[in-house]
């Protein structure tokens, strides 16, 4: 006997409404069960004192380490492994600290430089503007207030800039002198 289409539609809606109950999102008191599950489960793991690795313990265990320490001194003319033909040795702290030092004292006194420049030419446009005799007028006096607004605007930047390279200085943990 031949199935009728009621049949067949029936069967599938029941056997569709069981799958697609199977596919159905979790509710809302399924999520917080989870989620309180989850959050024991960290706490309980940041409860756990962890375990600092010292230097020590990792040159005593055995294996391979991601920087291996050459104990034998390299024969002239045989490369180290790891290491770049010219490479120099790693600075220390110190040195580092104090090429930072040098690099920006040598910005710092760059800004002093351009500073007593910029002074310089303002000081020969007030002297000009200041000069009774010549009576300087029209486009050349505008180009010397011009000039000394320039670089009253000038300094006040070098400033700025000093002042930042200080507090990189600073920062740095390095003396500078201005």
């Amino acid at each position: 006997m031949k199935p009728s289409r009621v049949a067949v539609a029936l069967l599938a809606l029941i056997f569709g409404a069981g799958t697609a109950a199977a596919f159905q999102e979790p509710s809302l008191a399924e999520i917080a069960k989870q989620e309180k599950k989850r959050r024991k489960a960290a706490a309980k793991a940041a409860e756990q004192p962890t375990r600092t690795i010292t230097e020590a313990e990792l040159k005593a265990a055995p294996g391979t380490t991601a920087n291996p320490v050459v104990d034998a001194p390299a024969e002239p003319g045989t490369a180290t492994p790891g290491a770049s033909p010219g490479a120099s040795p790693e600075k220390t702290d110190d040195q580092l600290r104090d090429e930072k030092r040098v690099e920006i004292q040598k910005k710092i006194d760059e800004q002093k430089e351009r500073m007593a420049k910029v002074r310089k030419m303002m000081d020969d446009a007030q002297l000009e503007l200041n000069d009774l005799s010549n009576q300087t007028m029209g486009g050349r006096r505008t180009a010397l207030l011009k000039l000394v607004d320039d670089g009253t605007a000038e300094l006040a930047a070098c400033e700025a800039r000093i002042s930042e390279l200080e507090e990189q200085a600073r920062r740095a943990g390095v003396p500078v002198s201005r």
